[in-house]
């Protein structure tokens, strides 16, 4: 029983007898797995669409949010949304007219390679352009003279454009770890019950052999880039304990510097925390297949589980990123007050007093203490 998709023909696929017993006990569970996987999936990819566009909106509405992390948060949002849509896409059910739905995209070999490619690259994209913005911000905390030397718009692009093509390599590298499109056709037991369930399941994988190979190659950039975070993260707030404004200096430059310098800082730990934290889950769902593979004690079911519930929190890491950019740093929070009022009223004139709160003046020259309050702000 069942319907027959067109796009689908059975006899040269393998098919699978399912009693009465496996759809009453073992497919609910699957299709309760899968709908909730659906429904976070949904809400997530309307909120980091919502929040992601929002914030390249404000960016793109404040010209003077042209600075060197600017750019590098511009395209990791780019990123975010591109590795968001690949997992949407991948879940978009075919009409069916009940809740059990295996049938998804991609539905060939072809879409396969694409959506592997896709989906590689802006995830190991997005990995290098978090571990150089928090490389920019070292430098320019910690080394800030020689970070003055060679700073510039030039090299900031240069970077990115880097970023994007290690993700495109490293992504190719990866592609045989979905390659292998399979279908899996269904013989339902012969009741009405199971007149309109779905005839096929689809998916992209690979065989066991090439996880050996494939998983330690996604592991390994997420660790590298983990483990040299932390290390910039950690001298970048022990440099900024250390600094000290001038003795007696109680100038409102000093005390604004003094608070982009705490805002900096609680940014970097809460934006560096929430990033490895939600990547965690999947890199360790991927080391106990390993092993398991290893071990050859591989079992379907924990992979299938796995890849769900290490998935979930990488979608929360890819929606939240904006709000934590907007709770952590006053600058943003105003660009997000200004963009959103130049749309709702028309353009006025700025006054002079306008001019002065919004203008930021260009970067100073290096001074003789490249640990002076006015010297950090400006690199900041």
């Amino acid at each position: 029983m069942g319907s027959s998709p067109s796009s689908v023909d059975c006899t040269l696929f393998d098919k699978f007898n399912i009693t009465e017993e496996i759809a009453n006990d073992y497919f609910p569970i699957i299709e309760k797995a899968r709908s909730t996987f659906s429904a976070f999936l949904s809400f997530s990819f309307a909120i980091g669409v919502f929040s992601n566009m929002t914030f390249l909106f404000v960016l793109f509405r404040n010209p003077n949010l042209r600075s060197e992390t600017d750019v590098y948060v511009t395209h990791l949002s780019l990123a975010d949304l591109l590795y968001m849509a690949m997992p949407a896409v991948r879940l978009l059910p075919t009409p069916s007219k009940v809740h059990v739905n295996f049938q998804s995209l991609p539905t060939s070999s072809a879409q396969c390679l694409a959506f592997g490619l896709l989906l590689q690259a802006s995830f190991y994209a997005s990995i290098a352009l978090v571990t150089m913005v928090s490389f920019e911000r070292y430098l320019a905390l910690c080394h800030p003279i020689k970070h003055l030397r060679m700073r510039g718009k030039r090299r900031t692009y240069k970077l990115v454009a880097s970023c994007w093509l290690f993700g495109l390599l490293w992504g190719t590298v990866l592609v045989p770890s979905y390659s292998k499109y399979l279908v899996t056709c269904f013989n339902w037991p012969d009741s009405d019950k199971y007149q309109d369930y779905p005839y096929y399941s689809s998916y992209c994988t690979s065989d066991q052999s090439l996880l050996v190979i494939t998983i330690p190659l996604r592991v390994i950039p997420w660790s590298i880039s983990m483990l040299s975070t932390v290390y910039m993260y950690a001298r970048i707030i022990l440099k900024l304990h250390k600094r000290r404004g001038p003795a007696g200096s109680t100038t409102s430059k000093d005390q604004n510097a003094q608070r982009i310098r705490n805002q900096v800082a609680k940014m970097l730990m809460v934006n560096g925390m929430v990033f490895f934290l939600c990547q965690a889950p999947l890199v360790a769902v991927d080391l106990i297949i390993l092993m398991s593979l290893l071990s050859q004690t591989y079992n379907t079911t924990i992979a299938y589980y796995g890849f769900y519930i290490g998935s979930m929190p990488q979608l929360i890491n890819v929606f939240i990123n904006p709000f934590i950019y907007g709770a952590m740093n006053s600058q943003y929070r105003a660009a997000f007050l200004r963009a959103f009022h130049c749309t709702c009223s028309p353009r006025m004139p700025p006054s002079s007093s306008t001019v002065r709160s919004t203008h930021i003046p260009p970067a100073p020259k290096p001074r003789a203490n490249p640990d002076s309050n006015e010297t950090m702000e400006s690199y900041l």
